[in-house]
C-alpha cells in the first residue's frame, strides 16, 4: 500500500502486469461512461469519433486499412483499466492474509498527496457514489467467506472421509445387502412353511369328508339290517316258528373322532378294508423343497455334459449342517465363532479340544448328493490363522481382546475382496507374519517361531472364557 500507484493500478487493471491471462475482477461493481466523462472526457471523444469513422466504413476490410480496429480496441483497453484503476481507489485495503480491514482508510485517502487523486473527479459526488458501491460489495464479500473452510482443512476433510467413513459405509452396505438376502431366503422358508401348512390342512379336510362318508354308510346298511331283520321274524312267525333272530343289534356307530394328524397317518397303516382317501402327498422336509424341484424336472446328467462328453467332475453340492458359518466378515464374527460359538453352538475351541480332529472329519458330514469328499479340512487351515494370531496377541503382546480384534481388523481392510467384501484369508495369513512373525496353533497349544532362531517355544493358552 505504500509503493507508487503504478504497479497496483496495472494489477487491478490486468491482474499480474507480466501474465494478463489470471486476471479476476475483485468487485462485483459497474461503473458507467457517465460516470467517467468528467475524469477523461478527450477519451470518450476519441472513441466516439472512432466509432464514427467505423460506422462511416463498414467494410471490415477497409476498416482494417485505416486501422479503426486497431485504436477502437487500444482505446477500449484504455478505458478498461481507468475503470479498473478507479475502483481501486475507491476501495478498502487488504492484509497481508488478503482479508478485508474494514476500519482502515480507503486507497484514495492513503494516497491523498498523489497528483491523481488530487483531481476534481475524486472529490466528486460520482466518485463517492462509487467508493460506496465498491466499498459496501468488498464488505458482502467478506461476511460470505467468513464461514467458508480454508484449503487445508477442505483437503484433511476429504482424507478423513476417504479413509475412515468411506470404508465404514461400504462396509454398512455389505452387511445390510447382507440382510435383504437374509431376509429373501427368510421369506422363501416362511411361504414353504405355508405351502406345507395347506397340505395339512387340505390332508385333515379331506379326511373328515371320508369320515362322514364311513358314517352315512354304516347307517345305510344299520337301516338294512333292520328292515332284513324285521322280514325274517315276521316269516318266522307266519310258520309258527320259534324266533331264530329275535333281534339282531344294530351295530353301535362308531364315535366321532378327532381327524388322525398327518403324522399319526404317516406312522400307521390303515386296517385291511377301510376306505383311506388318496392325498398328496406332503412336502418334503424343511430345505429340500429346491431339491425335489430340481430332482423332478431337472435335466442334469450325472456322467455325461451337454455336448456328450464325459463330465471331468461334478459341480459343487450343498454341505448339510456346515460346521462353519459362511458369512463372517469382521474380525469379531471369526473370533465368537470359535471362541464363544453362534446360533446356540458350541465354540469350535471347546470342539476342537475336546474331539481333536474328529469333528471336523469328511465322515460326519455329507453333502446332498449323499457322496463324501468336503471342504472342511481347507476351510479350517485358511481360518487358523486367525485364531492363532488373536490368542498371540492376546496371551503373549499383552492386547486386550478389543485391541487385538482392531488389529486383526485392520488387516482384513487392506484385503478384503471387491465382491462379497470378505477378507482373503491367504493375504492376511502373509500380512499376520510380516507384522508378527510365524505362528500355528495346534491341538490347543500356541507355537510361535522366533525370527533366525529354531527352537520352537510351545505354550499353553489359557482358559476360554
Amino acid at each position: 500500500m505504500f509503493t507508487p500507484p503504478v504497479a497496483p493500478v496495472c494489477g487491478a487493471a490486468d491482474g499480474d502486469p507480466n501474465n494478463p491471462a489470471t486476471f479476476k475482477s475483485g468487485w462485483d461493481v459497474t461503473v458507467s461512461d457517465a460516470d467517467l466523462v468528467s475524469l477523461c472526457p478527450f477519451l470518450f471523444d476519441a472513441i466516439g469519433e472512432v466509432e464514427m469513422s467505423m460506422a462511416q466504413y463498414p467494410d471490415p476490410k477497409e476498416q482494417e486499412s485505416r486501422c479503426l480496429l486497431q485504436a477502437h480496441g487500444s482505446l477500449l483497453a484504455i478505458r478498461f483499466r481507468i475503470i479498473s484503476a478507479v475502483k481501486l481507489l475507491a476501495s478498502l485495503p487488504l492484509n497481508d492474509k488478503n482479508n478485508l480491514q474494514p476500519d482502515e482508510l480507503p486507497i484514495y485517502q492513503r494516497w491523498a498527496h498523489h497528483p491523481v487523486v488530487k483531481l476534481p473527479f475524486f472529490g466528486s459526488q460520482t466518485f463517492f457514489d462509487i467508493c460506496t458501491r465498491v466499498q459496501n460489495n468488498q464488505k458482502q464479500a467478506a461476511h460470505l467467506s467468513d464461514n467458508e473452510p480454508s484449503a487445508q482443512h477442505k483437503s484433511w476433510f476429504g482424507r478423513e472421509v476417504h479413509q475412515h467413513i468411506v470404508p465404514k459405509l461400504s462396509h454398512n452396505i455389505r452387511l445390510i445387502q447382507s440382510l435383504i438376502t437374509g431376509q429373501r431366503e427368510l421369506r422363501v422358508e416362511v411361504l414353504a412353511s405355508n405351502s406345507r401348512l395347506q397340505t395339512v390342512d387340505h390332508n385333515m379336510h379331506s379326511i373328515d369328508e371320508t369320515n362322514e362318508t364311513v358314517l352315512s354308510r354304516l347307517d345305510v346298511l344299520t337301516s338294512q339290517v333292520a328292515t332284513v331283520s324285521s322280514q325274517l321274524n315276521a316269516l318266522l312267525s307266519h310258520y309258527s316258528l320259534p324266533t331264530v333272530v329275535d333281534s339282531i343289534p344294530t351295530p353301535p356307530s362308531p364315535p366321532l373322532q378327532q381327524p388322525p394328524t398327518p403324522f399319526a397317518a404317516m406312522h400307521h397303516s390303515p386296517p385291511p378294508g377301510s376306505l383311506v382317501p388318496v392325498t398328496p402327498s406332503p412336502l418334503p422336509p424343511h430345505g429340500n423343497v429346491t431339491g425335489l424341484i430340481h430332482s423332478t424336472h431337472s435335466t442334469y446328467d450325472p456322467v455325461f455334459n451337454t455336448k456328450g462328453e464325459p463330465r471331468k467332475r461334478a459341480p459343487p453340492q450343498h454341505l448339510w449342517h456346515r460346521p462353519f458359518s459362511d458369512s463372517n466378515l469382521t474380525a469379531r464374527d471369526f473370533w465368537n465363532e470359535y471362541k464363544y460359538g453362534t446360533n446356540g453352538l458350541p465354540s469350535l475351541e471347546s470342539l476342537e479340544l475336546r474331539y481333536g480332529t474328529k469333528w471336523r472329519s469328511d465322515r460326519n458330514f455329507k453333502r446332498s448328493d449323499g457322496q463324501c469328499g468336503t471342504t472342511l479340512k481347507s476351510t479350517w487351515s485358511s481360518r487358523l490363522p486367525v485364531y492363532a494370531y488373536m490368542e498371540f496377541l492376546t496371551q503373549m503382546q499383552g492386547h486386550t481382546e478389543e485391541a487385538a480384534l482392531e488389529l486383526i481388523e485392520d488387516v482384513f481392510r487392506s484385503n478384503r475382496r471387491k465382491t462379497a467384501n470378505k477378507p482373503n484369508l491367504s493375504a492376511c495369513k502373509k500380512d499376520f507374519v510380516r507384522l508378527w512373525g510365524k505362528v500355528d496353533l495346534k491341538k490347543g497349544l500356541l507355537i510361535v517361531e522366533e525370527p533366525n532362531e529354531h527352537p520352537v517355544p510351545v505354550l499353553p493358552l489359557f482358559p476360554a472364557i
